[in-house]
C-alpha cells in the first residue's frame, strides 16, 4: 500500500543487509516460497539490470537484483516508484552484501546506492508496510513493479529513468490477489475508480479519510484534493499523488487542523489524465474529472 505524505506516498525504506542470509519464515502477504527466476530485466546506456532471486533477507522480503555499471563513470540508483500486486508501495533500495564500512557509508547516502564504473553490485528492493497486506489483499508476491532513476554519482546529472520493469513471481495473481471492494464506489467511470472510506484517526496524528484509487487506463493519473470542508469551514489538506497506469492505491488524506469531532465532512477529489512529453515526463493534464464526498454522520476522531 501506499499511504500519502504528500506527492508519490513513499516511504523510502533505508537498510544494510549483511553478507549472511536470514533464516526464511513467512509472513502475512509474504508467504516465503514465491521465487523469482534470474533474468535480466534492463541494458542499456552501460547499466544492466537483473534478477537473482526473492526471499527474507534481515526479516525483510527483497527482490534481489545484480546492478552492472560499464558506463564509464559513477551511477546512482534511485528507486522512482514500485508496485506489488498492482499496488503502489512502500519500497526501498537496499545494499544486499557489504562490509561494516560500506554499511556507515550507505547509511550517509540515504536510499540511494552508487555502482563504481567497471563493478557489480549487490542491492535489491526492500518492502515495508506489511502491515497493509491484508487491507489490500495480499496473500503472496505475484508481481513486483519498478522504476529506476539512474544519475552521475560525481555531477548529480540525469542520466536515464529506466520503463517500468515488471518481474512476475512463481505464483499466479488469481492466486496471490484477494482484494474484496468496499462497498459502492463514489466514482467508476472511463476507467478510474475512487473510493472514499470514513473518518478515521491518521497516522501522523489528527484526521483523515482513507482513500482507494483504481487507474485502469493506460495513462498516468494524477490525484489531488482541491476542497475539503470540516464542520461546514474550509481546512488544509496537502494532499496529491500520481498513479502509475494499470495500478491501485491506498492513502489518506489528511484533515489539518481538526477539530476534537467532526460533525460533517465535504470533500473534493480531482483526478486527471496526464500527457507525456517524448521523454516519458508529465507535461500537461487532460480530461479531468471532480467528485464529491459528504458525510453527516458524527464522528469522534479523538479518544
Amino acid at each position: 500500500m501506499k499511504r500519502l505524505p504528500a506527492l508519490l506516498l513513499s516511504l523510502m525504506l533505508c537498510a544494510f543487509i549483511g553478507t549472511g542470509r536470514a533464516a526464511e519464515k513467512p509472513s502475512r502477504g509474504f508467504r516465503g516460497d514465491e521465487t523469482a527466476a534470474e533474468q535480466t530485466l534492463f541494458e542499456a546506456g552501460g547499466l544492466t539490470v537483473a534478477v537473482k532471486g526473492l526471499g527474507f533477507v534481515s526479516d525483510i522480503p527483497v527482490l534481489e537484483l545484480a546492478v552492472t555499471n560499464a558506463s564509464g563513470r559513477e551511477l546512482r540508483i534511485e528507486l522512482a516508484d514500485c508496485t506489488l500486486n498492482g499496488w503502489m508501495w512502500n519500497a526501498g533500495i537496499v545494499l544486499c552484501q557489504g562490509t561494516p564500512g560500506e554499511e556507515r557509508a550507505a547509511a550517509g547516502q540515504g536510499t540511494d546506492r552508487i555502482v563504481p564504473d567497471g563493478e557489480t553490485k549487490a542491492l535489491g528492493i526492500g518492502f515495508a508496510g506489511s502491515d497493509d497486506y491484508e487491507p489490500c489483499g495480499i496473500k503472496a508476491f505475484s508481481e513486483i513493479g519498478f522504476v529506476l532513476r539512474v544519475s552521475d554519482a560525481r555531477t548529480g546529472g540525469m542520466l536515464l529513468t529506466t520503463p517500468r520493469l515488471t518481474v512476475n513471481t512463481s505464483v499466479p495473481m488469481a492466486e496471490a490477489d484477494g482484494f474484496e471492494a468496499p462497498g459502492r464506489p463514489l466514482y467508476d467511470q472511463n476507467g478510474l475508480c475512487l473510493f472514499c472510506l470514513d473518518v478515521c484517526p491518521a497516522e501522523r496524528g489528527g484526521s483523515a479519510v482513507p482513500v482507494l484509487i483504481g487507474n485502469r487506463t493506460d495513462r498516468l493519473v494524477s490525484v489531488s484534493v482541491p476542497s475539503l470542508r470540516v464542520n461546514g469551514a474550509e481546512t488544509g489538506s496537502a494532499f496529491g499523488t500520481v498513479v502509475p497506469a494499470g495500478c491501485r492505491c491506498r492513502a489518506e488524506v489528511w484533515i489539518g487542523e481538526a477539530p476534537d469531532r467532526i460533525l460533517d465532512l465535504s470533500l473534493t477529489v480531482r483526478m486527471e489524465e496526464l500527457l507525456l512529453n517524448e521523454a516519458g515526463e508529465p507535461a500537461g493534464g487532460a480530461d479531468a474529472v471532480e467528485c464529491l464526498f459528504e458525510t453527516t454522520r458524527e464522528e469522534a476522531c479523538h479518544e
